[in-house]
């Protein structure tokens, strides 16, 4: 009885060892198999400003933004904190 267990335990070490083996060789055969592809070699735009990147145009931009009052939006907090 002893033998049949030691050669089931061989049997079993030896199924999972190649069941690791299938595996791992298949996880790389799928890792040989997804091309890269290399990085384009577009050209890159050039560094000269467009026309719309002219200072008025960039300062009408900021004028154009809205800014909070933050001192309003405090007192607003504020205000409501003390309510409660």
């Amino acid at each position: 009885m002893n033998k049949a267990i030691i050669i089931i335990t061989v049997i079993i070490i030896l199924a999972i060892i190649g069941v690791a083996i299938w595996f791992y060789w298949s996880q790389t055969r799928n890792l040989e198999s997804i091309q890269v592809e290399p990085p384009s070699t577009a050209p890159q735009q050039s560094a000269t400003p467009k026309e719309s990147d002219s200072v008025s145009d960039i300062n009408a931009d900021l004028e154009g933004i809205e800014t909070i009052d933050l001192d309003k939006e405090f007192k607003e907090i504020d205000d409501d904190l003390n309510s409660l």
